[in-house]
């Protein structure tokens, strides 16, 4: 989060019995929340993947602003291709058309 030459983070988490799903949540939206405060703000997303647990996760972490998604890969990266074009559209990132 601090490196200058990251943008965004894109995050996958795989259900084991070592971390369950609300402690990959509850751990993501403390370091997020941690660098918010410090004025630290880049896109977070995230894809969990296993059982309904991770759902439970999921609405933890969208509420804590982490946008995430379970049982698929693909949804989280687009929504940030989405928001990264928006955002050069719109000419916060400079190079819109």
């Amino acid at each position: 989060m601090e490196d200058p030459r990251i943008h965004a983070l894109v995050l996958g988490y795989w259900h084991t019995i070592v971390t369950p799903p609300m402690v990959f949540a509850e751990l993501t939206a403390r370091v997020v929340a941690e660098f918010r405060e410090r004025g630290v703000e880049k896109p977070v997303v995230a894809s969990l993947a296993g059982d309904v647990e991770v759902e439970e996760a999921c609405q933890y972490l969208y509420e804590r602003g982490v946008v995430a998604y379970p049982y698929t890969t693909e949804k989280p990266v687009a929504v940030l291709g989405a928001k990264y074009r928006w955002a050069r559209e719109a000419g916060v990132l400079g190079g819109g058309t």
